[in-house]
């Protein structure tokens, strides 16, 4: 390269001087670059050389950042101040001082949560947090994570979202971990299905922190806005993950910050209300006084009454500084000082009032409209922008004032209620978007014009987004990505549309039929325009929430995909239950790929799998969608699917392992238990040892036990140790063998107890004891194996694996039982010979110190 530096520095550029060309310079650079032609490039004309590189090829990981990128977490923290405004001098400063957050700096705590209610100052909070763990790794390896939710945005209100953001934060600032995780990443249809997965990316994660070696600290603020099931998700594995025995050691270390949420009580609080009211206080203070300071400049003698605006402020206030930012930004509007204490009179305690007092001041003839555009700001899955909006109410520019400028005012007569950050219409705080909802909202009763039912919003949304498709150029032909944004240009809200529907029709679900949306066109038995639309989506270059969709023109099966269960339930009473399979199955061992029931499954649509297998859409014995639900850790689909159908033992053989395999011991136990059921609803006879039939009973306990010993249900496991018809069958292993690599002292001792062969030896000349020696955590299995006539000196291999044990003792023990560090094993090596190629000098200590003594005994070696 620097080869190729010097040549282009001499040649920059090659000209004409008088009719000649330094024809040597030129030469060389063509000789160099020969064959390997980077885009050398001579001017017929022009008398230069000019030299175009070809853009470097990607790096993997840069390929792999790339596709996880959704929100930039620094952009985030960016549009929060902006929206939000700096923090105040002094404010948040205290969490230095508390106690669980100093434990949980020093690694004592790994987890905690701060929580508080609406406006309580949680996310400004969460960014001084991420500001001062920021600067503190600057000097160091630590890492830092950090996630800002918003429930607005459906780039940020995920449980996919979070993982994809960690996991592009980890591969930015530490690319060299992408290896770790590269097979993940291998190909693109393998990569879009891992993005749009909870369950893979947490997994991804999780390996990443594994192979990290230094602290990884992580705010995750307002979790609380994320969606319910990815609340679910969310809680659920980090309780477990935080809870595991394996994990205890992590380098991982949480905060999270949020309102109020059950499934956070098993953490250590830090509790703003009520527990730090006096702190609370003592920022809102600050903020209040910093508020002031505008007022103090701009009203004349605002001096003489800023201190008893200051203490109403106080006094009122309720530990919620939204509701100091609300008061003060409508006391800026008044330019008297009698204005100020006449408006301050009538402000009512707590943000519920002032959400009422602004829309009650509504123009009436205004209200249609506000209330509307309320209602899609409200339920949108995304921030509209101005047009979008516009578009969507419908607004029609008039001979002075664009559409766009329109939806400004009617935005400005919503007080502060709405805000314009980047083009785009956010409520100002998601308590806005809870008052509009409830309809009463701690005894403040929402103006009739504007509470909304989400449902019935939903429902009426989807309608209005169906018929902008509908009557699309969708009609015609699907669209490439490009072709969605150049029709977006006349029809602002198409791209929303397109891509939003059907998150609007499973929501309000049980409105689309009274609505009538169910019979548009779109839903007809054959739609053109569905089909084109399906196509349309199938070649999005980002899937659509990692949807899984089915090529098949069937609408139960496009409903099942989307959980859009209204739809589901048309299409079942149109006869289509009996529709099993409408295209060749892929291969024989999954002929149910392609069922509705499998669509459903898929993409995590329980309340529609629970409608298809009510209406006969699956029968029993079909074990596919059970094992697709245990491969995605879906627990809830998994407990329903295991009441309501039956399994085959073999097949639920398999869906055991799938679930050890994906180390979810919940739904392992579930599998386990289910299976332990049906067991004892069949006989067990008396099997002939030396039968087909005894093989294939004893190799489903071997593989039945294995599963559950690694989850250590014991209930199992000893029911399992009783069906034992032969304790020395032997495949791959022992039961013995199993339980010893288990830990499982109490089972080891049923097995012997039986009669088990402490010394029997499988195929590969491994015992019980062998199979345990290389581990310290196993010393208390090795002493009740010896106790129990584990014989060492016909078991070399016990003392060759000890030699690769940090734990010097079990080395000791099985001398001291006569092991014979020159006894060679079936490889024909002897332990002394491995410890000495192992570099294990304090083993060869022990063993020449053993045979000492043994030779001073009386005894040869």
């Amino acid at each position: 390269m620097l080869q190729a530096e010097q040549c282009m520095a001499d040649l920059a550029p090659v000209s004409y001087t008088n009719g000649i060309t330094n024809l040597s310079k030129l030469k060389m650079a063509t000789t160099w670059f020969g064959d390997c032609n980077q885009g050398l490039q001579i001017g017929a004309n022009s008398g230069t050389v000019n030299f175009h590189p070809s853009p470097p090829a990607d790096k993997p990981v840069d390929t792999c950042r790339r596709r996880l990128l959704l929100t930039d977490p620094g952009v985030d923290r960016d549009t929060v101040k902006s929206v939000k405004g700096e923090r105040a001098t002094g404010t948040c400063e205290w969490i230095r001082e508390n106690e669980t957050y100093i434990s949980w700096l020093k690694g004592d705590l790994p987890c905690i949560w701060i929580s508080g209610g609406p406006g309580q100052g949680k996310t400004m909070l969460s960014l001084f947090l991420i500001e001062e763990l920021e600067e503190g790794a600057q000097e160091s390896d630590d890492l830092v994570l950090s996630y800002i939710c918003n429930h607005q945005d459906e780039k940020r209100n995920s449980a996919v979202a979070i993982m994809r953001s960690f996991i592009y934060q980890i591969l930015t600032k530490r690319p060299n971990l992408f290896d770790h995780v590269r097979s993940s990443f291998e190909s693109q249809e393998k990569t879009a299905l891992v993005l749009g997965s909870f369950q893979t990316l947490w997994k991804i994660f999780t390996v990443l922190l594994g192979f990290y070696a230094y602290p990884v600290s992580c705010v995750l603020d307002g979790l609380d806005e994320c969606d319910d099931e990815s609340v679910r998700q969310l809680t659920r594995n980090l309780t477990d993950y935080f809870s595991s025995e394996t994990t205890k050691s992590s380098n991982f270390n949480l905060v999270i910050v949020s309102r109020f949420l059950a499934g956070l009580n098993t953490f250590v609080q830090v509790r703003l209300d009520p527990d730090n009211n006096a702190h609370t206080n003592s920022d809102i203070q600050k903020f209040v006084s910093r508020k002031l300071e505008g007022l103090e400049i701009a009203v004349p003698g605002f001096r003489k009454i800023k201190r008893k605006v200051g203490e109403t402020l106080l006094e009122r206030a309720e530990g919620t500084f939204l509701w100091v930012g609300f008061v003060t930004d409508q006391l800026s509007q008044k330019t008297t000082c009698t204005q100020i204490s006449d408006a301050l009179d009538t402000m009512s305690k707590g943000l519920p009032a002032i959400y009422s007092r602004i829309l009650s001041k509504t123009e009436k003839n205004r209200r249609p409209i506000l209330s509307k555009m309320l209602r899609w700001v409200t339920i949108a899955t995304r921030p509209l922008s101005v047009k979008e909006l516009a578009a969507a109410l419908a607004i029609d520019h008039t001979e002075h004032l664009s559409c766009e400028q329109i939806v400004l005012d009617y935005i400005s007569m919503c007080g502060n209620m709405l805000q314009v950050n980047m083009d785009e219409v956010r409520f100002v705080h998601q308590s806005v978007m809870d008052y509009l909802l409830k309809g009463n909202w701690k005894n403040e009763l929402v103006p009739e014009d504007f509470h909304i039912n989400e449902q019935s919003a939903h429902s009426g949304i989807a309608a209005v987004c169906v018929d902008l498709v509908g009557g699309s150029i969708l009609k015609d032909k699907p669209l490439k990505d490009y072709e969605i944004q150049q029709y977006s240009k006349i029809h602002p809200l198409f791209e929303y549309a397109i891509k939003n529907w059907f998150k609007h029709a499973k929501a309000g679900s049980g409105k689309l039929k009274s609505d009538l949306v169910l019979d548009r066109p779109f839903f007809k038995r054959l739609s053109k325009t569905r089909d084109n639309w399906l196509l349309t989506c199938l070649d999005l270059p980002c899937k659509l929430d990692g949807i899984v969709f089915i090529c098949s023109d069937s609408p139960l099966h496009l409903a099942s995909c989307l959980g859009i269960d209204s739809w589901v339930e048309k299409e079942l009473r149109n006869g289509l239950r009996k529709v099993m399979r409408l295209y060749k199955p892929i291969s024989r061992t999954c002929q149910w790929t392609g069922t509705p029931i499998m669509c459903a499954v898929r993409n995590e649509h329980q309340a529609t799998v629970k409608l298809l297998v009510e209406n006969g859409v699956v029968t029993n014995g079909h074990i596919a969608p059970l094992s697709r639900a245990v491969g995605m850790r879906n627990q809830a689909i998994v407990t329903f699917l295991l009441e309501r159908c039956s399994y085959a033992e073999n097949d639920l053989i398999e869906v055991l392992e799938l679930a050890a395999l994906n180390i979810d011991p919940t739904i392992t136990k579930m599998l386990l238990d289910y299976d332990a059921r049906i067991s004892l609803a069949g006989n067990i006879t008396r099997i002939n040892k030396s039968s087909n039939q005894s093989l294939i009973f004893h190799s489903r306990i071997s593989r039945k036990l294995k599963v559950a010993m690694d989850c250590g249900h014991s209930v199992v496991i000893r029911k399992l140790l009783e069906d034992i018809q032969d304790v020395n069958f032997e495949l791959r292993e022992t039961f013995l063998m199993r339980a010893a690599k288990a830990g499982d002292i109490a089972s080891i001792e049923y097995l012997l107890a039986r009669g088990a062969n402490v010394n029997q030896k499988t195929r590969s000349w491994e015992t019980a004891l062998s199979a345990v020696c290389s581990s310290a955590t196993n010393m208390p299995v090795i002493r009740i194996l010896l106790e129990n006539g584990a014989d060492v000196k016909k078991d070399p291999m016990a003392l060759q694996r000890a030699t690769k044990c940090t734990d010097r003792r079990i080395i000791r023990i099985l001398l001291e039982h006569g092991a014979d560090p020159y006894a060679t094993g079936p490889n024909g090596e002897n332990a002394l010979d491995m410890a000495i190629q192992g570099g294990r000098k304090d083993v060869e200590r022990i063993f020449r110190e053993f045979s000492t003594s043994r030779l001073h005994g009386g005894r040869t070696m």
